[in-house]
């Protein structure tokens, strides 16, 4: 190998590690600066916990838009750019975490789960709304299952049960 082709090889690699290492810097501030925006939002609403969520169902939001979700002692705020959308902790009626499992459902109950699968929870809250029935769905794929197993773990702690009576 020549001189020269040593010389070249040598300043392409490094300029090749600069763009790499000015690639990363620049993602690590946009998530730093992006953690810290989720934070004074949480502080704002008086939120326990946050975490991000893609939508799946239930809001008005396109499905599969990431939301930020703001769990708190009386409401749960579900924010995307500037719009958030609040449920009252009062109507609220379960939050699970559901896993599904070639068509049937596992769910986590108790600090476990009742059937285990490799395919990511969906976390599901149901609440009531103008009297009837609804359901908001938000899959936890490529986020930590830490945050949503939190939430459905405190909203059990602290909601008092429910007396419940159905008629078939």
């Amino acid at each position: 190998m020549k001189r020269g082709d040593v010389f070249f090889t040598i300043a392409l690699l490094s300029e090749v590690i600069i763009i790499m290492l000015s690639i990363f810097c620049w993602v690590y501030k946009a998530y730093r600066e992006d953690k810290k925006a989720m934070e004074k939002t949480k502080e704002r609403l008086g939120a326990a916990m946050c975490g991000n969520l893609r939508h799946m169902s239930g809001l008005p939001i396109e499905r599969g838009v990431l939301v930020e979700v703001y769990y708190g002692p009386d409401r749960i705020v579900f924010k995307n750019d500037w719009q958030e959308i609040i449920v009252m902790r009062d109507k609220i009626t379960h939050i699970d975490l559901v896993i599904p499992s070639n068509g049937s459902k596992a769910i986590y109950r108790g600090g476990r789960y009742a059937k285990f699968s490799s395919i990511a929870p969906d976390l599901v809250i149901s609440y009531t709304s103008g009297g009837m029935n609804k359901q908001i769905k938000l899959d936890t794929y490529g986020g930590s299952i830490g945050f949503p197993k939190k939430v459905v773990e405190d909203f059990r702690r602290t909601k008092p049960p429910a007396r419940m009576t159905i008629e078939l």
